[in-house]
Formats: structure tokens, C-alpha cells, sequence
């Protein structure tokens, strides 16, 4: 076995590559939106959300896979700013995997941070964030999500909200934040028309979301040459201390 640690935007350029698959053994995506925002909320605030196993695809174990049940586009940036559309810089592609283990959490990460979920698109209430989580409560209720029109769009009313996938774009999500700063300035009781007050506690909600951009989740990655027999004992030991499979 080998273990490394994938960001988020590892896990995103790999499903956007279609180098993660789903063994056709494995039930599909079945999480609700409530255990979506607990995990996002978790790795908001950098606690553990457990690891992710894989296995290599290769010529001695070939299994009947799925794609990862989220939509994926290339470009999906109607809210976000100009450098959304920028061309990821060049990079080597991904080695193919099949996902033994994670398949919940990979799908949230991703129908989440690429507004890649079929019927809505999740966002952060700012304001929210601003008055009860960085005072440190419980909850998630500053997380939410709205539906989609009929041709996958989303589109915001609440000046509030910064939709998930904005945030992955440093760039994109400062602008927002400057915006958002200067325009409630007088209408948020935490900022009480100070500009200095207003600075110190937008810079708590940079580090919420810089935590997104460089969260690591641990990957454990079967040996190339495993045997299929082996792969099979790993799947059922671990499946047999979490629900209960078909």
C-alpha cells in the first residue's frame, strides 16, 4: 500500500480527466444533502474526513466501472470572474483508478466544489458565516444550496451567498469578498461601519476558504501488481464495519 495526500483541486482535475471510476460492484451515490454539508463543513474547519482508497487500473485487473455520478463541464462559470475561464496550466495526465473506497465523499467533493450536481448548485452565506460560524457555533446552516433551472444554471438573487466552486478560485473568490466588504459595510453589525473592523473579519473568511484550497485528504493506493484476490479481502473488510452492502 502506499499513502499520499490529494487537495481538493487533486481530486477535481482527476474527476474532470475521468481518471476516477466506480467498480460496478458498488451501490450508487446515495448520500443526502444534510451528510453533504457535514462534510463540508468538517473539512471547513480541518477536522478529518477519513481516507480514500484506490486501486490502479491495469492489464491483470480490469473491472466493469462507472463514471463518477456528477456533471461535469469544462466551463461552468456563470457567476464567477473573469480568470474562472483561464486555461489550467499544463500538467501530466492523471494516472487511471477505480475507487474502492470513498466513493460518497469523492462524489460530494466534486458535485460540490464543480457545480457539478445535477439538479443544484451549493453555496456560502457570507453574511451567515460572519455571525455565527466564525463565532464559533455549530451547524451548517451556512452552507445551502439552490435549484438549477432546466438547463443547468444557477443563478444567485442573494448577494450573501459565493457559490462553492467560486470559492476554489483565489482570484475569483477575493473579488467577491472586496464586493461583498464594501457594499454591506453599514448593514452587517459585525463590520459597524468600520472599515479596519470590516478588513480583520474578511480576512477570517479568506482563511475558512484558503482551508478548502489546501485541505489534504489522505489516499491509500493499492500496489500495481496486487492480486485480485487481495482486492477483493481489502473491499470486504472494509465494508464490513461501515453500511451494510446488497
Amino acid at each position: 500500500m502506499h499513502t499520499a495526500n490529494f487537495t481538493i483541486s487533486d481530486i477535481l482535475r482527476r474527476a474532470r480527466e475521468k481518471a476516477l471510476t466506480i467498480p460496478q460492484f458498488q451501490r450508487p451515490f446515495v448520500w443526502k444533502n444534510a451528510q453533504i454539508k457535514l462534510l463540508i463543513d468538517s473539512i471547513s474547519r480541518s477536522y478529518p474526513v477519513g481516507s480514500i482508497l484506490l486501486l490502479p487500473k491495469t492489464a491483470d485487473i480490469t473491472l466493469n466501472s462507472r463514471s463518477i455520478q456528477a456533471e461535469i463541464f469544462e466551463d461552468r462559470n456563470d457567476d464567477a470572474g473573469e480568470s474562472a475561464g483561464e486555461a489550467p496550466p499544463e500538467e501530466m495526465p492523471s494516472e487511471q483508478y477505480y475507487i474502492l473506497d470513498g466513493q460518497q465523499r469523492v462524489t460530494s467533493i466534486v458535485r460540490v466544489f464543480m457545480d457539478a450536481d445535477p439538479t443544484h448548485s451549493y453555496y456560502f452565506n457570507v453574511r451567515k458565516m460572519l455571525s455565527h460560524y466564525l463565532r464559533g457555533e455549530d451547524g451548517t446552516d451556512w452552507i445551502t444550496r439552490k435549484r438549477k433551472d432546466k438547463n443547468g444554471h444557477s443563478r444567485k438573487e442573494d448577494q450573501d451567498l459565493i457559490r462553492a466552486d467560486v470559492v476554489m478560485s483565489q482570484i475569483d473568490c477575493e473579488i467577491y469578498l472586496s464586493q461583498f466588504s464594501d457594499n454591506n459595510l453599514y448593514t452587517i453589525e459585525e463590520f459597524n461601519g468600520d472599515r479596519r473592523k470590516a478588513a480583520a473579519e474578511m480576512a477570517k473568511v479568506r482563511g475558512v476558504f484558503e482551508r478548502f484550497r489546501s485541505y489534504l485528504l489522505p489516499v491509500v493506493t493499492s500496489e500495481r501488481d496486487a492480486k485480485f484476490e487481495s482486492v477483493c479481502r481489502i473491499f470486504e473488510t472494509i465494508n464490513s464495519t461501515g453500511t451494510r452492502l446488497t
